[in-house]
């Protein structure tokens, strides 16, 4: 059974799939735009992260306190200690 398709039937049909490929682009720019957001929010994480790492986590030649054995340590010139990680830095 095949149907014979008017000429108003197939311009329906080409209006309803030109509607459906204009939704898809609005929501593809939707898309796009929030991943931009997110690239945005990583790279600021991201730079946030390495920051306090810096501030905070690595000591350059400094003295710290060895939990384990309660009492001062240091270490040489461009060595520093990971607190978190209680391990030496590359």
């Amino acid at each position: 059974m095949s149907r014979r398709y008017t000429k108003a039937d197939l311009e329906e049909i080409v209006s309803i799939q030109l509607e459906n490929l204009n939704a898809m682009h609005d929501l593809l720019s939707i898309m796009k735009y929030q991943n931009e957001l997110l690239n945005s929010a990583n790279k600021k994480l991201k730079d946030e992260i390495t920051d306090f790492k810096q501030k905070f986590i690595s000591y350059s030649k400094t003295k710290f306190l060895n939990q384990r054995e309660g009492r001062l340590s240091s270490f040489g010139f461009g060595e520093c200690f990971c607190v978190l990680a209680k391990t030496k830095c590359a």
